[in-house]
C-alpha cells in the first residue's frame, strides 16, 4: 500500500514539474520572440532591396538602400517583431521621396507577397 502512495506521489510529482519547465520554455520562447533578430532584419534589407530594384533612384538619393534600412531601423527598434506593418512603413518611406504610384505600389504588393508567403525574412 505504501508503494502505491510512493507512486502516486513520484507521478504527481512528475507532471508537476514538467508543467513548469514547459511554462518557463513557453516564456523563455515569447521572451526571445519580442524582437527582431539581426538575421531577419538583415534578410529584409535584401527582400526590400529586391522589390524595389525598379524605383527610380535620383541623383543623391536611393529609395531602394535607404528605405530598407530605414524600414528595419523601425523594426529593430520596435518592442515585437511584426512585419505586418513592414509595407505600410516601406510605402510611407517610398512616398517621402515623392515617387509616384506605379513605381511604388509594385514593390509594396512584392513586399507583401514576400512576407504573406513566407519568402522574406525568416532566421534561417
Amino acid at each position: 500500500m505504501a508503494s502505491k502512495y510512493s507512486m502516486l506521489v513520484l507521478v504527481i510529482s512528475a507532471c508537476c514539474l514538467m508543467a513548469g519547465v514547459s511554462t518557463g520554455a513557453i516564456e523563455k520562447k515569447v521572451a526571445t520572440e519580442g524582437t527582431c533578430s539581426k538575421q531577419v532584419l538583415d534578410n529584409l534589407e535584401a527582400t526590400i532591396e529586391l522589390c524595389t530594384r525598379n524605383v527610380p533612384a535620383e541623383q543623391f538619393a536611393d529609395p531602394s538602400w535607404e528605405c530598407a534600412r530605414t524600414v528595419s531601423g523601425y523594426l529593430e527598434d520596435a518592442d515585437e517583431c511584426d512585419l505586418s506593418v513592414v509595407p505600410d512603413y516601406l510605402e510611407d518611406c517610398l512616398y517621402g521621396f515623392f515617387l509616384r504610384d506605379h513605381s511604388v505600389k509594385p514593390a509594396v504588393k512584392c513586399i507583401k507577397l514576400a512576407i504573406e508567403s513566407d519568402i522574406c525574412c525568416s532566421a534561417e
